[in-house]
């Protein structure tokens, strides 16, 4: 077996680990999410690896049996326990072996998604893995924004430890390094608020079809935010997030269908279509309608019941077991208001 070579920044494995070089793209799209990638992009990359994988390639191997598990993986593409169990048994050493020789930082990150062990994880953030930095980036930002009662001096270093980490992908040409640094740019996340700043981020990821950062840019020119209001622009913003199946962008696009911006209203089709989101154990169509019922958004009838109804199928659905015992009581008398 070849011994694994660099590729520039990368810290890629050798060609004849990945089987061939589309592989590796559709191992580095998947790698990314996707939540920041086109869906069909998405279900062709899932096929080249498997390709990979059923040629006996090392690589796509390890990442089918690991990406296998998560929800975006299609159901048509899901491995057997045996054929999982196969494709890890004969990968994992090799991986192992290339990330304790060559410090590879692309192998430590696919170590982590096997394992979870977080010091894989942080060799692979120090090696400059972008997917890695992106992870304990966001992580380290979640908690410190989740802890109101945090040490503020702590909370401001963690703050700039996230965001460093996030440049440091984005300085690659990281897609959601690129939409990870825009956000933290746009709420002055460990860094000077900078609304110009973030702006360009985010049109950089959206060049590089970054579903996320589109559905961002689309909110800018919504409000008019660095940028002049510009409502059917941002409804294009909308529309092709929602294509390429981001949640927010379809949510957004659905919401200037209520309210008229950028076309004319159509708040019946509107409420129908969210409600079909919302039943489909989407958590922020589930939100969204609350907020509609609650105020009566566009021409929309206000109903306090069923605002209140959709706001506990929120909860339930994000785990809270009060709210799961509340719909339990209270579905029938409170649905159909």
């Amino acid at each position: 077996m070849k011994r694994p070579i660099l590729f520039a920044l990368t810290l890629m494995l050798s060609a004849a680990s990945f089987g061939a070089a589309d592989t590796v793209g559709a191992v580095r799209l998947l790698l990314a999410r996707r939540s920041s990638v086109d869906a069909r992009k998405y279900a062709a990359a899932v096929e080249c690896v498997m390709e990979g994988a059923r040629n006996g390639m090392l690589v796509p191997q390890f990442v089918a049996a690991v990406l296998s598990e998560s929800s975006d993986w299609p159901a048509s593409a899901r491995l057997t326990p045996e054929c999982r169990k196969a494709y890890l048994d004969r990968s994992r050493p090799y991986l192992q072996t290339v990330a304790e020789r060559e410090n590879n930082a692309l192998a430590w990150y696919l170590l982590y998604l096997d394992s979870h062990d977080e010091t894989c994880l942080e060799k692979a953030a120090d090696g400059g893995n972008p997917h890695a930095l992106n992870q304990l980036g966001t992580r380290r930002l979640t908690v410190v924004l989740q802890d109101p009662g945090a040490d503020p001096e702590e909370r401001r270093e963690i703050l700039r430890t996230s965001f460093s980490s996030f440049r440091r992908a984005a300085d690659q040409g990281d897609a959601n390094g690129l939409n990870n640094l825009g956000i933290c740019l746009q709420n002055g996340w460990g860094c000077v608020r900078d609304e110009a700043k973030a702006f360009d981020c985010f049109s950089r990821a959206a060049q590089k079809g970054h579903t996320e950062a589109i559905n961002n840019l689309g909110r800018f020119y919504r409000e008019g935010v660095y940028v002049e209001q510009n409502l059917k622009r941002a409804l294009r913003c909308f529309r092709m997030a929602a294509e390429q199946g981001d949640v927010s962008g379809k949510i957004n696009y659905l919401l200037a269908m209520i309210r008229g911006e950028g076309m004319p209203a159509d708040v019946p089709q509107g409420i129908r279509l969210l409600e079909r989101m919302a039943s489909r154990g989407q958590v922020e169509a589930m939100d969204c309608l609350s907020e509609c019922y609650s105020t009566g958004l566009g021409t929309l009838e206000p109903n306090a019941a069923k605002s209140v109804l959709w706001m506990m199928r929120s909860r339930a659905a994000q785990g809270d077991a009060n709210a799961a015992e509340w719909l339990k009581e209270n579905h029938e008398s409170t649905d159909d208001r």
